[in-house]
């Protein structure tokens, strides 16, 4: 049994209609990390610091500031090699796109489980040399993404549907960088980029931003899709293999990183003390894959730019994937208590 007496602070709420219409009624999952602290559902906890995991850089990273303290977070600049960490055995959580995630895990029957939805739309579209009344893109118009398939493709092809935009693709987040400061792509002339935060605050600290013009892809998701403006991106996965050995040591550090994600939007200067004790910017840097200083100045003031999802803020997975063209049962890849 699982002692609930923590309350009720963040909530996935899913239905499947497509379930529905065969069976008549709707599946609906509440999944909280602190619902997640199960009483008596543990066998002999390891310790906190023997988890492994492994996580893209970016801004899913910041959500994990306290677990980098252990050394035992890895991060990898190749979103497909974390990826196909999914398949294996070798971390104790992955955190990779959520929907290709579950995608694969479904494909392939893997045994991680999403546990957590950690950013929410960090993604922005951003125009080169692109006055006002040019901001959108148009027929022709080169636009270069990252991640051919995965959520930054996916919402950018939702809002600009049938436009007749030629999108090519780099591996990660980070390859977008030299795309922004040249304008080229190989040899072409790009019009336009599709890149997160806080790579974003990052470069436009050295250009001279009169050039460019910049589009919240988040904004604009919930303009035209008429809904939240959350844009469920990077998934938290835990590997169901070590958690039935370990429920509790996972179930407190997911407790945890739930208080990690609150502080970090509310008083991020917290957050830059904790970084800060990893080094200077250079060290921080190649843990985190941003420094600091860039956490501060893009989370202050309650920006959130990094876009954690917070304690109290609801996602209807459901409702996303349906918006996005998709309807599988993903319930049985999906943790709850």
């Amino acid at each position: 049994m699982c002692d609930l007496n923590h309350g009720l602070s963040y909530i996935f709420y899913i239905q499947y209609p497509w379930e529905a219409r065969k069976m008549k009624h709707k599946f609906s999952l509440l999944l909280s990390l602190i619902t997640l602290v199960c009483s008596s559902c543990g066998n002999s906890p390891a310790r906190l610091s023997q988890l492994k995991l492994i996580s893209p850089n970016g801004a899913p990273c910041l959500a994990l500031y306290n677990f980098a303290k252990n050394g035992n977070l890895e991060i990898n600049t190749n979103p497909a090699l974390v990826g196909g960490q999914l398949q294996a055995d070798n971390y104790d959580m992955v955190v990779f796109d959520f929907s290709k995630g579950l995608e694969s895990l479904s494909r392939n029957h893997g045994h991680y489980k999403l546990a957590k939805i950690l950013t929410g739309g960090n993604l922005y579209l951003v125009g080169i040399n692109k006055d006002e009344s040019k901001k959108e893109p148009k027929s022709g118009d080169l636009v270069v993404s990252f991640g051919e398939g995965l959520i930054p493709d996916l919402t950018f092809k939702q809002i600009y549907n049938d436009k007749g935009i030629d999108v090519r693709y780099v591996q990660g987040v980070s390859d977008i960088a030299p795309i922004l400061k040249s304008g080229k792509f190989q040899t072409e002339e790009v019009d336009y980029v599709v890149i997160a935060e806080p790579l974003l605050s990052k470069l436009m600290k050295d250009l001279d931003q009169s050039h460019y013009t910049i589009i919240s892809l988040r904004d604009k998701w919930g303009e035209v899709k008429q809904t939240s403006p959350i844009i469920p991106q990077a998934g938290l996965f835990v590997n169901m293999n070590s958690y039935q050995k370990n429920e509790t040591v996972f179930n407190d550090y997911l407790k945890q990183i739930n208080a990690d994600i609150d502080v970090a939007i509310n008083e991020p200067i917290q957050v830059k003390q904790i970084m800060e004790e990893k080094g200077d910017a250079s060290d921080q840097e190649k843990i985190f894959g941003f420094t600091a200083e860039q956490v501060y100045e893009v989370q202050k003031d309650g920006r959130n730019g990094f876009a954690l999802v917070g304690n109290s803020q609801t996602i209807d997975i459901n409702d996303f994937f349906l918006k996005i063209g998709q309807s599988v049962d993903y319930s049985e890849y999906i943790l709850s208590c």
